[in-house]
């Protein structure tokens, strides 16, 4: 997906990407973060061992279908910012 300038958060269909950053002990170690979604944060565990762009989904919180039977994901891309 394309690079987020000055957005935070991409819509792709009923899902929406984001990026995320981590810190490298938060990478190796794992974490628990906290993720902007639309309703508000939601805490999120990171396994230890994460890498550049994995990515995890937190089901039920992207964007209703136009038909309004499904709800989509959104999607965390960690970025690991090294020193």
């Amino acid at each position: 997906f394309p690079p987020a300038s000055n957005k935070v958060l991409h819509r792709q269909g009923t899902d929406l990407h984001m990026i995320f950053p981590l810190q490298i002990s938060q990478a190796i170690l794992g974490a628990t973060v906290y993720v902007p979604t639309l309703e508000g944060d939601v805490a999120v565990d990171v396994s230890p061992g994460t890498q550049h762009g994995d990515t995890q989904r937190i089901k039920g919180h992207g964007i209703r279908d136009v038909n309004g039977a499904a709800v989509g994901d959104q999607v965390v891309h960690f970025v690991v910012e090294i020193p």
